[in-house]
């Protein structure tokens, strides 16, 4: 899933990760870094849209805390963050993508926990089978660093 911010500026949303990538010619012209980060590295997401009557005091923008990343100096050249059009549908982009990042991050914190409990139930089984004498110590002990990946 791509987003397009201003000045080339783009937000990708894969399986796994976030990446800010500025492409054309200002890609060319600046000094502008792409990065990427996994939703884990995510410590927050910050949208700002300033609105005064009919006018637009500043651009719509999402900011992104990366763990291990921070960014001191100008907004203009902060990789993390990315300005959008003031239009109502450039409104509307920094919010889709906060929502699809979040339902993202909750879907594998899903996974990952649907992973752990059939990896506790499994072990759970052979170590029932054990206690039954069906399978012995060491045929145990094989299964658990099986499932446990060790």
């Amino acid at each position: 899933m791509e987003f397009k911010g201003v000045l080339n500026k783009f937000i990708v949303l894969s399986e796994d990760k976030v990446s800010i990538n500025v492409k054309g010619m200002l890609n060319k012209l600046t000094s502008m870094p792409s990065v990427e980060f996994t939703y884990e590295q995510i410590k927050s997401i910050e949208i700002f849209d300033s609105k005064t009557g009919m006018f637009t005091l500043t651009a719509p923008s999402i900011t992104f805390k990366v763990d291990g990343q921070e960014f001191k100096g100008d907004d203009s050249q902060n990789p993390y963050k990315v300005f959008f059009v003031g239009n109502d549908e450039g409104r509307k982009q920094p919010k889709i993508i906060k929502d699809e990042i979040y339902k993202r991050m909750e879907e594998k914190k899903n996974q990952d926990n649907k992973g752990s409990i059939s990896q506790a139930d499994e072990l759970k089984k052979f170590a029932d089978l054990k206690e039954q004498g069906i399978i012995t110590e060491e045929e145990f002990n094989a299964k658990k660093k099986q499932i446990l990946g060790l």
